[in-house]
């Protein structure tokens, strides 16, 4: 798999941007997320791949280090769940879309070397964490 090129940037909301189109290829049937070729400037998802476009920006890893071996499938989880949260799905279809982006994360941490227990750490994080993180921001909104 080719090495993948980013940039570490100074922006208000993220923190990183692609600087070289990746290509991610998925175990996993990406029907429900596919794009249409155009639809969006920086990343297309097919039903079994997903492309981030130079100029793709991602606020890394939530909540844990942006180590290394962790920034491709951060960036590629990052996109899915964009794409779920701008769909507005609930319920059921939101909790299987969010099932299926997390072991995307697995799989693509996994392909590009990461540790098995760290890719593991890291995927029990984005299992947990989601809940977690979607209700603290709930809570600041209020306040």
């Amino acid at each position: 798999m080719k090495p993948f090129k980013y940039q570490k940037i100074n922006h208000s909301k993220y923190k990183y941007v692609v600087t070289e189109d990746c290509t991610v290829d998925s175990p996993y049937n990406l029907k429900l997320f596919s794009t249409h070729q155009g639809e969006y400037k920086y990343f297309d998802v097919q039903p079994w791949e997903v492309t981030l476009h130079k100029g793709y920006m991602w606020g890394g890893a939530t909540c844990a280090p942006d180590l290394t071996c962790v920034m491709r499938s951060s960036a590629v989880h990052d996109c899915l769940y964009q794409l779920i949260d701008e769909k507005g799905l609930e319920g059921r279809v939101n909790t299987k879309m969010r099932c299926t982006a997390d072991k995307v994360f697995l799989d693509v941490g996994v392909n590009d070397s990461t540790v098995g227990f760290v890719a593991g750490v890291y995927y029990v994080g984005v299992r947990l964490g989601y809940p977690l993180y979607k209700t603290l921001i709930s809570l600041e909104e209020r306040y």
